[in-house]
């Protein structure tokens, strides 16, 4: 979509601000529960999903796509089992903390069922990287 269609769009969202919602009962109340089911409310959110394509199809998020750089269950249970922690793990592999993170959310049930299993161990975070009372 060019910059002129993108224009036109954000024109007739203003417009419909303008003349439609400012004379609204609802205007300074939260939107998003006294608006669902006006005909102002869904050309706006017409309008909106004509701005972002893909943002919402059918009332779905589209998923991200993310590049994990080749991180794999078995990669982790192997550094893991090495007694590497994540923080240790992310630089190793390429990926920073935050998609790291975004990696084990998507990996959440399996690396559970793993540990569960025994075969990640488990570690306590009070005491993890520290060395044995004793020692």
């Amino acid at each position: 979509m060019n910059q002129t269609k993108k224009h036109i769009i954000r024109q007739k969202i203003g417009r419909l601000l303008d003349t439609r919602c400012r004379n609204c009962p609802h205007n300074n109340e939260e939107h998003s529960a006294a608006c669902i089911g006006c005909s102002v409310y869904e050309e706006l959110r017409e309008l909106g999903n004509q701005l972002i394509p893909g943002a919402k199809v059918s009332g779905q998020a589209k998923a991200k796509k993310y590049d994990f750089k080749g991180m794999s269950v078995p990669t982790y249970v192997n550094y893991k089992n090495k007694g590497l922690r994540d923080k240790d793990i992310a630089p190793l592999v390429g990926l920073s903390m935050w998609m790291f993170r975004m990696w084990k959310r998507q990996h959440r049930e399996e690396l559970d069922d793993l540990i569960k299993q025994g075969v990640i161990p488990r570690l306590n975070k009070k005491t993890e990287g520290r060395m044995p009372s004793g020692v």
